[in-house]
């Protein structure tokens, strides 16, 4: 799913204001490259994040997105690694 910077999902992953994430089957040593200027539905200038979850099967998941800014002279790229958080869970006193 991709969020914007608001935190609301957005295209390509939410259809009629319903979620409708993009989904992959990837086997052991499989790869994705997922290039999201060819994916419709992104709002012109969009910036934000994605939510990657693993449905099922065994093993880990290996990510980096690369983000180039192409009116920077020179340089103007960037890389970041995917890191794997555990779920918040919310915790509630009772009185």
């Amino acid at each position: 799913m991709f969020y914007d910077e608001s935190g609301i999902a957005v295209a390509p992953t939410v259809s009629n204001g319903n979620p409708s994430p993009l989904l992959t089957t990837l086997g052991s040593h499989q790869s994705l490259t997922l290039y999201t200027p060819s994916l419709d539905g992104f709002p012109d200038g969009f910036r934000g994040s994605a939510i990657i979850t693993v449905a099922g099967g065994a093993g880990g998941v290996v990510g980096i997105s690369n983000n180039v800014n192409y009116d920077v002279r020179g340089d103007g790229s960037s890389a970041f690694s995917l890191i794997q958080v555990a779920p918040l869970e919310l915790v509630t006193s009772q009185q």
